[in-house]
């Protein structure tokens, strides 16, 4: 586990470094992506910031096909196959979607919203730090 506590400590006093979950990804983004003509305006100021312009943005390689190694590792067959199982039994496909276990799932555990050019400096510094990984968004 890492120290958010002395991270957050190192931030401006308006910042805010949210916990993240497949909960708010699928409460507040994957509602929009049912709708007839889903739009980013819908999903730009969702609490948890977590909403991607497309759905599948949340999964390794933008595909939600489970893979025990996290990596789509699949040929142009594999996916053509996948494709046309979508067209016969959309349950076939729903099922990777609303699989919070999903090894090809690839969603942030926290979710800073920065005020000042420092606050991203803290979380870039800390993520360096500890050999993690920082995503951007704007």
């Amino acid at each position: 586990d890492l120290d958010w506590a002395a991270l957050s400590s190192k931030f401006s006093s308006s910042a805010s470094l949210i916990d993240t979950s497949y909960v708010n990804y699928t409460n507040e983004c994957m509602p929009e992506f049912s709708e007839p003509s889903p739009t980013n305006h819908a999903l730009i100021d969702q609490p948890s910031g977590m909403c991607l312009p497309h759905l599948h943005l949340g999964w390794e390689m933008s595909w939600p096909r489970p893979s025990a190694n996290g990596h789509m590792n699949q040929t142009f067959d594999q996916l053509f196959q996948d494709i046309l199982g979508l067209l016969v039994d959309p349950s076939y496909f729903e099922s990777w979607n609303t699989d919070p276990t999903n090894p090809s799932l690839n969603l942030p555990s926290k979710v800073l919203f920065p005020v000042v050019a420092s606050d991203v400096v803290a979380a870039v510094n800390f993520a360096k730090e500890h050999r993690s990984t920082v995503l951007k968004s704007v």
